[in-house]
């Protein structure tokens, strides 16, 4: 590829109006969403079931806004809609809890906890670069950025944030 001068240019030459965000800084999630944006909100996840199952082995899983690597022990969630997400074994605790009878690490079913995270409707194109440096999540006008409070940003279609998030104080 050349520029308009003629000369070589390399990806990283091109300049791009795509905003992209990385994840896995200590507070660098709320700094880019609050600073940048100013029009974070604060949302709660609503209690509903969703069914995991956790990696047997290190696994690529295809989520609806790009490909996440999973390590062993990671929780895969499916969601009200069928999309998959990994959630890293880590953090599950925090975010899930089993359904009696089931065993919290067992696969099955498990309600998400009402955590709350600042959320920013985009009105572009975006991208979210994970703090594993490998997974690369790309979001449209109208998707959610996500920042969850620990540093991890993600990416919520404006359809499943509707039925799965709600916004204190908003009727």
């Amino acid at each position: 590829m050349t520029n308009l001068h003629g000369e070589k240019a390399e990806m990283n030459d091109i300049p791009s109006t795509l905003a992209v965000f990385h994840s896995g800084r200590e507070k660098a999630g709320s700094a880019a969403v609050q600073g940048e944006f100013g029009r974070a909100v604060r949302a709660r996840k609503r209690e509903h079931p969703v069914q995991v199952r956790f990696a047997q082995h290190p696994s690529a899983v295809d989520t609806l806004e790009g490909v996440v690597h999973a390590k062993l022990g990671d929780a895969i969630v499916t969601g009200l809609f069928g999309e998959l997400w990994p959630v890293p074994g880590a953090s599950f605790a925090g975010k899930y809890q089993a359904v009696s009878p089931l065993v919290m690490g067992a696969p099955g079913l498990y309600l998400t906890l009402p955590i709350e995270v600042l959320a920013v409707p985009m009105e572009g194109p975006f991208e979210v670069v994970l703090a594993d440096g490998l997974s690369r999540l790309t979001g449209q006008a109208g998707d959610w950025l996500i920042d969850y409070g620990d540093g991890n940003l993600g990416i919520v279609n404006a359809a499943i944030f509707d039925a799965t998030y709600e916004i204190p104080g908003s009727s």
